[in-house]
């Protein structure tokens, strides 16, 4: 009976009808899973909840559709059973729909709603006692970055990237990195640097399609400066995860001069920021780590430390 009012508001302009239903349907919900959920009625309850989703999505109101996914979000995490990556797997079905009607809305803050609920069904269901299987949430992790960032790529064809969306992909990427690493850090501690390389790679690519897509209808190119930005970032922290001691000066001067050959290749002057915050970095690893570092027996030159200053001289 509630989908009618609902149904008759998306004809009319009637708002209240339209929340009043969404209360009154979340209530009624609530109430049922209190007294009569159990784990056997799990898919007929993640169903139902997706059909209500639908309804309330489909409406013409961007805020009743992100208070819709927000909910939505949260109830899985309550009707789907198993692992987490159950849940994960529902949240990602989630995800998809919600980034098509954000689009189809033409809602600003559409990606930072639907990736904020999808985290919201990664942390809650980790305060009670759930399974986790550690690569099967790592794949939902990782499939969870690559829809955002290709969502936000497509819809940069037809609207330029705004503060929100470039918000959202810079913190979908550091939780992103943050998550895995916590998940992998013990069995697999020795590649999370080469994560953090992946992740570069993977905003690296977004901000030559954003240069390309800024080429040819001559837009701004804060997107591609964002993303550009954000694959140095995550570059120049794999370094000290996946390396240590003499050679953490060493990739970071290899770094700052390369950043400093690729902006006189490519004239880009505002790279030079970049290349001098890397200088920083191996001037303060030069004098505050490298300096004192020299073990018993070994040479006066050629050595480590001496390596480390000659590369960092020749980036400079």
């Amino acid at each position: 009976p509630l989908r009618m009012p609902s149904l008759l508001s998306r004809r009319q302009t009637w708002p209240a009808l339209a929340w009043f239903s969404f209360v009154a349907t979340a209530i009624l919900f609530a109430g049922w899973h209190d007294k009569h959920y159990t784990p056997e009625k799990a898919f007929v309850a993640t169903l139902f909840v997706f059909v209500c989703y639908l309804q309330f999505a489909m409406s013409r109101w961007p805020l009743l559709f992100a208070s819709a996914q927000v909910a939505c979000a949260y109830v899985l995490t309550e009707t789907v059973r198993g692992p987490l990556q159950n849940v994960l797997g529902a949240e990602l079905a989630l995800l998809v729909l919600g980034l098509g009607f954000a689009a189809w809305l033409d809602f600003s803050p559409g990606l930072a709603v639907t990736v904020g609920a999808w985290w919201l069904s990664y942390v809650v269901p980790q305060f009670g006692a759930v399974e986790i299987g550690r690569l099967p949430a790592f794949a939902a992790l990782t499939a969870q970055v690559v829809i955002a960032l290709a969502w936000l790529l497509w819809r940069n064809r037809a609207r330029l990237a705004g503060p929100w969306d470039l918000a959202v992909s810079g913190a979908n990427a550091a939780a992103y990195y943050a998550a895995s690493y916590s998940l992998l850090r013990t069995v697999h501690e020795g590649r999370l640097g080469l994560l953090a390389v992946a992740v570069a790679a993977l905003h690296l690519a977004a901000a030559w399609r954003f240069r390309k897509q800024i080429t040819e209808r001559l837009e701004s190119e804060t997107p591609y400066l964002f993303e550009a930005a954000l694959a140095l970032g995550f570059l120049t922290l794999a370094v000290p995860v996946q390396l240590s001691g003499f050679s953490i000066t060493m990739a970071w001067a290899v770094e700052m001069a390369a950043l400093a050959w690729l902006a006189a290749r490519v004239k880009e002057e505002r790279f030079v920021w970049a290349v001098w915050s890397l200088g920083v970095l191996v001037f303060v690893r030069l004098w505050f780590f490298d300096v004192d570092i020299l073990k018993a027996g070994e040479a006066l030159f050629l050595n480590g430390r001496f390596f480390a200053f000659l590369s960092a001289a020749a980036a400079y």
